[in-house]
């Protein structure tokens, strides 16, 4: 059995997709299962991945020689049975018939922003499903797979599950991470914070004030050291922030994705915005404040969390929105209050933390 899976977006939404990527696995363990990404936080989540046996990164041009690399490249396993196009993916279904797959299982067409997009060529795909804007980007990730296995008559396995996973990260990746923390002074056994609360988009961003506030009142309560977390995209901002508090490090352009993991699996506490550190957070099950602002909520907040998780979260009538920066001076981030943040924060850590499981 020859199963190609589609998903081009970054971090975060290769994480949400990991959870379909697991149960195709688990029902099809014989099955050569390849997906085709693209972009470079997406590829870094897949690397080790044990439940595929090969990426194919996606044509980057319209150039004709790339589209055949790609088609030799997926036909490497033999004749494609079923090719599974993701949610956003739109116009994958003329990849599948240039591959000749047997099988297209795929969205004809889905809500994005309160926007219907279509897909191409949509009489052609035989094993279609229904957008349900009830559910998360997770299980919604999850449907095109559970067509393939219907139409084989396999089960869905019994131990199948919607969480978030990243597990893969490996001893070099550990011993690397310990090294650099050890570099800003962080000794074996100490306690440590780690925050991603800047995105490149700059929508999603609390006030600076308040996250320079934040990082003083936990400096000051608890005082642990805070590691900064994000891309090469981040770096300035995140710089910028480390210079207002003692104890407050920048790891932004330092780490690889697996070692960003690794760093993170072995602090006490995560907060951050909507993002895909935050989605790493969750992954490797780190009890976490994660602020939502213009993005989607509803679809993308974990439907099962195996720790404590508190989703901070204040519906506005122009969301979600598709601004990258807002023209409301982030009016959803901004009603946000600092107050509600570091309540949020003590519940998990320091001298006031709550006992028990938190829910979302």
């Amino acid at each position: 059995m020859n199963i190609v899976l589609t998903r081009l977006q970054n971090i975060g939404d290769m994480l949400t997709f990991i959870p379909a990527l697991r149960t195709l696995r688990q029902a099809l363990p014989q099955a050569k299962i390849t997906v085709l990404a693209k972009h470079k936080g997406g590829l870094e989540v897949l690397k080790n991945c044990p439940y595929l046996d090969k990426v194919v990164v996606a044509p980057k041009s319209g150039a004709i020689f790339d589209k055949f690399r790609m088609r030799r490249e997926l036909l490497e396993f033999g004749p494609i049975d079923y090719f599974v196009i993701s949610p956003q993916d739109l116009g994958r279904v003329p990849w599948a018939l240039f591959c000749r797959a047997k099988h297209i299982s795929a969205y004809p067409s889905f809500v994005n922003y309160g926007e219907i997009r279509r897909e191409k060529m949509v009489s052609f795909i035989d094993l279609p499903c229904i957008y349900d804007q009830s559910l998360t980007e997770i299980e919604n990730c999850l449907r095109p797979v559970l067509n393939v296995l219907d139409d084989l008559g396999v089960p869905l396995p019994k131990d199948y599950s919607l969480a978030l996973e990243f597990s893969w990260y490996t001893a070099d990746d550990i011993a690397e991470a310990r090294k650099l923390l050890r570099s800003y002074g962080r000794e074996a056994g100490e306690d440590y914070v780690v925050m991603a609360p800047i995105s490149k988009r700059s929508a999603k961003n609390w006030p600076k004030t308040r996250l320079i506030r934040l990082l003083r009142a936990m400096q000051e309560e608890w005082g642990v050291k805070i590691f900064l977390l994000g891309g090469t995209a981040e770096k300035e901002a995140l710089d910028s922030l480390a210079q207002e508090a003692e104890g407050v490090f920048s790891l932004a352009g330092k780490t690889t994705l697996a070692q960003t993991a690794a760093v993170m699996a072995e602090s006490v506490f995560f907060f951050g915005v909507d993002s895909g550190p935050a989605f790493m957070a969750t992954a490797l099950g780190l009890p976490s404040v994660v602020l939502y602002g213009p993005a989607d909520f509803y679809r993308w907040r974990p439907p099962v969390v195996t720790s404590q998780r508190l989703n901070l979260f204040k519906p506005f009538p122009c969301s979600p929105c598709r601004e990258q920066v807002c023209p409301r001076e982030n009016a959803c981030l901004g009603a946000i209050g600092y107050d509600e943040v570091w309540q949020a924060c003590k519940r998990f850590y320091g001298p006031q933390k709550e006992e028990g499981e938190l829910k979302q």
